[in-house]
């Protein structure tokens, strides 16, 4: 015995078919579609704003970069100044001192001079001084005035 199952199409098959190829039109012309081009433009949205984002963030390490060169470039030269102010400074110190220098000597010659003059006028007093007590001396001891 063999039993075969017998399929038949009947008109509902095709009624159940047609819906279904009406409601797959109908889902994709107002509903499949329109999510498509919503997703697609929201895609197209995202990756615009990314690439902006990306763009700005070039600019921001590009300004960052220039702020930081620019930070360097203002080190260098305050060191290169404070350098300079150093140096000048140093020389400033330099002549000062070797002015102190050439008035010290110079006070010192003087006093030295000065001292030379006043032992000079000293002796030149003390030999008047004992000129002057000698005769004083002699005088008592001779008894008489000498001219």
């Amino acid at each position: 015995m063999s039993s075969l199952v017998e399929i038949s199409i009947g008109k509902s098959l095709l009624i159940q078919v047609g819906n279904f190829l009406l409601l797959m039109f109908l889902l994709n012309t107002f509903l499949f579609k329109p999510i498509i081009r919503f997703l697609e433009s929201r895609g197209g949205t995202i990756q615009g704003n990314h690439e902006a984002a990306e763009q700005k963030e070039q600019e921001a390490q590009g300004l960052l970069n220039n702020y930081l060169e620019a930070i360097n470039s203002a080190n260098r030269e305050a060191a290169e100044a404070l350098a300079g102010i150093r140096r000048e400074a140093e020389l400033k110190q330099r002549e000062m001192l070797e002015e102190a220098r050439e008035q010290a000597g110079q006070m010192i010659s003087q006093a030295t001079e000065e001292i030379k003059g006043t032992a000079e006028d000293a002796r030149g007093r003390l030999r008047e001084e004992t000129r002057r007590i000698s005769r004083s001396i002699a005088e008592k001891l001779l008894g008489r005035t000498l001219v």
